[in-house]
């Protein structure tokens, strides 16, 4: 196994496997879709990648990865039809439902589809207007009339958010060419998962010595534990159920977010990075604060479009002292984001071991905030009568105490994503800390030379009670 997946497979067998490592997708469809098809076509997406037919049997304590071959991994293609009052709790639930790793490939898919309402026609599952004039897609027409949604689930241990654009790239070319009755043609990739692995272990060796110095100075005296205000106390465990939060960036302030970075010679990361860090501090978590951050771990051209567990988690260290202006707090960022990222193939479990922070109930060790930039999944469709971009669909089970994820699209703006463990906030807590990182963003983009202390407050000294016009999307359920 990788380093992660390592670490991923110690976590399922000592806590037991919740589903809150999958990684569920789904694509909302309404049009013809034919299920034959779209089962030969993630057959065909499976036999490309040889980590979606790989299953991790154990042997004297040890997990091994065993690939299948492709006649007998073909990955589940479940049929459920549904009434459309029931959808969502029924996504959600597959969505959630655990993987057994050892006897199961780590990808399944599952076809929802809503059952008309009595007075809807058969034909007007289209969505179409009256009248209307649409779009011919080669093959839209095969296939029975279906309104409701794929959703794909992949466990974490097979691959990252990262492997999702090449993964659906592979789907749409593997279904349009089994709507023609061909084979697609998908050619191997460059490194298969197991390669990866073998590499991963000599790029961590040729640098280990370095790395782990590097870690164990820049973490040294480090704070044991972010606290934020929490509404209860907290439980003894690590994990646990949780909700989400949505709220928006609208274009306008997305756009003076990568403005600023250009000024500044940063990055968009690292301008979002600082606000999340000033806001944390704003509410109370202190001036020294560790927040966790993935890395794509994919920089050899050979992995761009490889699907695996590829990724690390990076333990980010801010340092607010004094009375640093946001344009400081910038300045302070992108030294320290950049000094972590030469150090970034250093696995997080090594990282652990290294510094060796003491071990708290219920707290995760070195940090116990995550902080994630994504790129939002391109608006253009998968399957033939796809409605709107792939989403994420949330697992109702938290990994960290907070999670805060913003998906950026250039010509729209970007959308944000807080989910929070419900034994520690309440919906409140969570629409109150969008509201003040949305404020945050909102003053230091405007006037980034004032003081970090000042961003998170209204002209009386206090937080935020309203948002600005770019305000909070939805408090949901995860199931949503």
């Amino acid at each position: 196994l990788s380093f992660g997946q390592r670490r991923l497979w110690f976590l399922a067998r000592s806590h037991g496997e919740d589903g809150s490592y999958n990684i569920p997708l789904a694509l909302d469809l309404t049009g013809r879709l034919d299920p034959a098809a779209l089962r030969r076509a993630l057959a065909d997406v499976a036999a490309r990648h040889e980590i979606l037919r790989t299953v991790l049997p154990v042997e004297d304590g040890e997990a091994w990865q065993r690939v299948l071959d492709g006649g007998s991994a073909e990955p589940e293609l479940r049929e459920v039809r549904v009434a459309a009052a029931d959808a969502a709790d029924r996504i959600a639930a597959e969505a959630a439902r655990p993987f057994d790793l050892e006897h199961e490939t780590p990808w399944r898919a599952a076809l929802f589809t809503v059952e008309p309402e009595p007075e809807l026609e058969p034909e007007d599952v289209s969505g179409a207007r009256p009248g209307a004039e649409t779009e011919r897609v080669p093959g839209a027409e095969a296939g029975e009339p279906v309104r409701g949604t794929l959703l794909l689930v992949l466990h974490h241990i097979a691959a990252d958010e990262w492997s999702l654009p090449p993964l659906l790239d592979d789907l749409a070319a593997a279904y349009a060419a089994r709507l023609r009755s061909t084979a697609p043609d998908l050619s191997p990739p460059p490194v298969d998962h197991i390669d990866f692995t073998l590499w991963q272990r000599d790029a961590v060796a040729a640098n280990e010595a370095v790395d782990t110095a590097y870690w164990r100075t820049r973490l040294s005296g480090a704070p044991e534990q972010l606290t934020l205000p929490w509404s209860r106390p907290r439980p003894d465990r690590t994990g646990g159920p949780a909700r989400t939060h949505d709220f928006v960036l609208d274009a306008e302030l997305h756009q003076r977010v990568r403005a600023l970075a250009r000024r500044t010679r940063t990055t968009a990361f690292m301008v979002l990075h600082a606000a999340f860090a000033a806001t944390l501090s704003q509410l109370g978590c202190g001036d020294d604060l560790v927040i966790g951050t993935p890395v794509a771990g994919r920089d050899d051209e050979a992995l761009r479009d490889s699907v695996g567990f590829l990724i690390n988690t990076l333990p980010l260290r801010t340092a607010l002292h004094g009375t640093p202006s946001f344009l400081d707090l910038l300045e302070r960022t992108r030294a320290d984001d950049l000094a972590a990222l030469g150090h970034q193939r250093l696995p997080l479990e090594r990282i652990v071991a290294e510094v060796n922070p003491p071990r708290l109930p219920g707290v995760t060790p070195l940090f116990q905030v995550l902080f994630a930039v994504r790129e939002e999944f391109p608006d253009r469709p998968v399957l033939p009568g796809q409605t709107g971009r792939p989403r994420l669909v949330a697992t109702g089970s938290a990994k960290f105490d907070l999670q805060c994820t913003i998906s950026e699209d250039p010509a729209t703006g970007a959308s944000g994503q807080l989910e929070y463990r419900t034994d520690l906030w309440d919906a409140a807590d969570a629409e109150r800390f969008a509201r003040t990182l949305l404020h945050v963003l909102d003053q230091a983009t405007a006037a980034p030379e004032h003081p970090v202390a000042a961003l998170g407050t209204t002209p009386g000294g206090a937080l935020p009670t309203t948002g600005p016009h770019r305000a909070l999307a939805t408090t949901s359920p995860a199931a949503l």
